[in-house]
């Protein structure tokens, strides 16, 4: 996918879209395929248009919006949707100040676009139009086609990111994958913690998440973890990787499997899992504050199965599978421990691993 910027010019013919498409979910997908699919029918390429930060925090910094996917994260899925050319911009006050004629002129114009698909609840310029008929009637006066594309719905829900971002903060992880049509993640950087899940029999490496990412729902999770390629210019985006140096994990511990309580590794032997080349490792996390312990920020900590690998200056991407429970307090870290032994069984049992 060639990713553009207001920069460039590029103006071969092109059928396009415009949207924040945070998350690139089912609908946004419905309208892109939509797009895709006229753009070869009539043997042009198809262009997506789209921006950097999202307009909303733009007018209400104050909103707090989390985002469901990062730049890198978003160009990805785009690319996998077949899209042919991405355009990134910055949403300032330029842009802001564009009219929808001003911005439809801007794409006939610099980036060669003769059709505009626009989505069924999607309205843009300073004008603030808010009918689709004037947008066509413009569009026609500039020698543009707009057309609209009806919303898509999931059991007559029509899906958004806002109904993912709802899902999410109430620990609906199923919904949001649904949603989605992929399993949401997040990525961040090993650094140094509490060092409590060692003393407990479950070590864990604690994540600085990107502050820009949604968090799902405070609470325990079964997720899958990736280890982060640091070579790699995607990955580092997602991860935040300005804070890498002098990152330290604790997961390295000599004495791993005997702190979970297991006599030996060999059970392990049949799901060879903790190995550099593999892809994906179970694990278990918590999202929370440690109030066993009085904590009060927010941590992300995540125990993988079947792990004794030194995660020092790594990073990694955290799948999320099923929402476990609540994160609670304990009477005793002895009670936690427990607790925490019947959520590694139950995270073993999800994978399959005996």
């Amino acid at each position: 996918m060639n990713v553009l910027s207001i920069k460039d010019i590029e103006k071969s013919e092109k059928v396009a879209t415009i949207g924040m498409f945070d998350g690139v979910h089912n609908g946004h997908k419905f309208l892109i395929n939509t797009m895709v699919r006229e753009a070869r029918k009539k043997s042009l390429s198809s262009l997506v248009v789209t921006f950097t930060n999202h307009p909303m925090l733009f007018f209400k910094p104050e909103c707090g919006l989390k985002l469901l996917s990062l730049k890198e994260e978003k160009l990805s899925l785009l690319d996998d949707a077949g899209v042919d050319n991405c355009l990134m911009l910055d949403f300032n006050s330029d842009i802001q100040r564009l009219t929808s004629a001003d911005f439809i002129t801007l794409l006939r114009d610099n980036y060669g676009v003769t059709e505009l698909i626009v989505g069924y609840d999607h309205h843009f310029g300073s004008d603030k139009i808010t009918d689709f008929e004037s947008y066509k009637r413009i569009g026609k006066e500039l020698g543009v086609e707009i057309f609209h594309c009806d919303a898509f719905t999931e059991n007559s829900v029509e899906v958004s990111s806002s109904k993912i971002r709802k899902a999410l903060q109430n620990g609906d992880i199923s919904l949001a994958n649904k949603y989605l049509d992929y399993k949401y993640s997040v990525s961040g950087v090993v650094e140094n913690g509490f060092k409590i899940g060692r003393t407990l029999g479950f070590p864990t490496a604690n994540i600085n998440i990107n502050k820009a990412k949604l968090l799902p729902k405070e609470g325990v999770y079964i997720v899958s973890v990736r280890i982060c390629d640091m070579e790699n210019s995607s990955d580092l985006q997602c991860i935040n990787a300005d804070n890498i140096s002098k990152q330290r994990s604790i997961v390295s511990d000599t004495s791993y499997f005997s702190k979970m309580g297991v006599e030996n590794n060999d059970s392990f032997s049949k799901k060879e899992i903790s190995q550099p080349s593999a892809k994906f490792i179970p694990a278990m996390m918590n999202i929370g504050r440690r109030p066993t312990f009085n904590g009060e920020e927010v941590v992300v900590e995540v125990h993988l199965i079947n792990f004794s690998e030194n995660l020092y200056d790594k990073g990694l991407q955290i799948i999320f599978e099923k929402f476990l429970r609540e994160e609670i307090r304990f009477d005793s870290s002895e009670k936690l421990r427990e607790q925490l032994q019947k959520d590694y069984l139950e995270t073993k049992s999800y994978f399959g691993i005996d």
